[in-house]
């Protein structure tokens, strides 16, 4: 099965970043040759990974919104970049476990810090004491949308449906029956 470069590459960070989820332009290259050597060598010189072909796909991964960071820093996977990984390895038919794969805690990515402010407010909280929405005012749940009383209407429905996305990216049915 042909596999496209951007998701190889999307795959090779998702495997070996560090931590922090970070992995150096070096690394990555390198990774990438690793694990993808037919993919990722120079023409003639199977030895040798192509770092302008792995350059070109991560800058436009990045491009796409898949990747963030540059080469000083580091570059790390954003949400959509760590689903494209995901759906990487059920392409190559890759378990988890086979592959030694760390879980990225739900804290790491703007989607999972979103999950951590839903569990953790007050309205959640009743929401998941009482079963009911009923007890929850309207002072909690704009503090669980980070609003305030002023906040127009339009910019609420923004917060509530980012809210909605990453709880969908977790698939956590729980917190898309509070939210609906």
């Amino acid at each position: 099965q042909d596999i496209g470069m951007n998701d190889l590459v999307c795959y090779a960070i998702f495997k070996n970043a560090d931590e922090k989820n970070l992995i150096s332009r070096e690394n990555l290259v390198m990774s990438c040759f690793k694990l993808f050597p037919q993919k990722f060598s120079i023409r003639g010189y199977d030895n040798f990974p192509d770092s302008n072909v792995i350059d070109k796909r991560w800058v436009d991964l990045r491009d796409r919104g898949y990747l963030a960071g540059k080469t000083s820093t580091g570059i790390r996977l954003t949400t959509k970049g760590i689903i494209k990984a995901k759906v990487t390895m059920k392409k190559m038919k890759i378990s988890k476990k086979e592959n030694e794969v760390r879980k990225i805690q739900e804290n790491r990515t703007q989607a999972g810090r979103h999950i951590q402010r839903i569990t953790l407010s007050d309205a959640y909280k009743k929401f998941a004491m009482n079963k009911s929405a009923e007890n929850i005012n309207a002072n909690e749940f704009r503090e669980l949308l980070l609003c305030t009383m002023e906040t127009p209407s339009t910019i609420m429905f923004k917060a509530l449906n980012e809210l909605k996305s990453a709880v969908s990216i977790y698939k956590r049915n729980d917190l898309i029956n509070f939210l609906e």
